[in-house]
């Protein structure tokens, strides 16, 4: 969901799954109601829409993924026997709409992943003023799944062609999980992540890592450790949630403050049972 809302204009878009394609549906009254206003035909893939983007010139921006459309039985066939994988890599695209919605331009590449079922994808757009206004960025969990890093990548044309401009895991870590990143009202890009720790005992352990760039994701700060303890889930508080949800959920969330700082959200198991935490992360120029 992303609102449009101004004094005189209360549009708000919402973008949700819809049998193997996806709505977009409108509201112009502050959301008392909506209509669907585009519906992206299914193949015989899966598309996965991402959080919408309104761009500065008013247009918003639809990114997704696809990747194979198949069951969960199928799914546990082709671990069992990856030959019959037909697909092995997802992508992540974008689709423009110039006319609130009503029609959108031609799906844009950004990346191919090297895993069937992608996992992890978050952009966001510069609508400060700085240099760097209009700029979107996009991150996602890169490489193979015992390898998955953080892959930033930018577009400056609204999102025709991109630039990979940063891939990085934490050192001494595991592979890396949740990517999410926010554009502050400075123009610096955060970028947070969760990442399991490495060693005996450890495989399911994790922490909470962020990252900073203040030269529009031309190059970014070392990955910083936020969480000052490791997240141990595998308790008794959470047998009933740990094997479909091993960090606690499906996601976590990333939001810049008007005074310039981040604020991370996500789920920790430092005391046993998973709860939500969050931290305030200063990003300063020229330290």
């Amino acid at each position: 969901m992303v609102a449009a809302g101004t004094k005189n204009n209360e549009r708000i878009y919402v973008v949700a799954s819809d049998r193997g394609g996806f709505a977009v549906l409108r509201s112009d009254d502050g959301g008392l109601s909506f209509k669907t206003t585009a519906f992206i035909e299914p193949d015989n893939l899966a598309h996965q829409p991402k959080n919408p983007l309104l761009l500065p010139d008013g247009s918003l921006l639809v990114p997704y993924n696809d990747y194979p459309y198949i069951s969960v039985e199928e799914l546990e066939e082709i671990r069992h026997d990856p030959r019959k994988q037909r697909l092995n890599s997802s992508r992540i695209y974008v689709v423009r709409s110039r006319d609130g919605g009503l029609t959108f331009d031609r799906p844009q590449f950004v990346a191919d992943i090297p895993r069937m079922i992608p996992v992890g994808l978050e952009m966001a757009v510069d609508v400060s003023n700085s240099g760097f206004r209009g700029r979107i960025y996009a991150a996602w969990n890169g490489e193979r799944e015992d390898s998955r890093n953080v892959t930033i990548a930018y577009s400056a044309d609204a999102g025709k062609s991109w630039l990979k401009s940063a891939a990085f895991r934490a050192e001494n870590a595991g592979p890396a999980f949740f990517p999410t990143l926010a554009v502050s009202p400075d123009g610096i890009v955060g970028v947070s992540w969760l990442q399991d720790e490495k060693g005996e005992g450890k495989s399911h352990c994790y922490r909470i890592y962020f990252a900073a760039s203040i030269d529009g994701g031309g190059s970014f700060t070392p990955p910083q450790v936020v969480s000052d303890v490791i997240s141990c889930p595998d308790s008794a508080s959470n047998k009933e949630t740990i094997d479909r949800w091993r960090r606690g959920g499906d996601y976590m969330g990333l939001a810049p403050a008007a005074d310039g700082s981040f604020h991370p959200v996500w789920v920790d198991a430092r005391d046993g049972a998973f709860q939500v935490y969050t931290a305030r992360i200063e990003v300063r120029k020229g330290i």
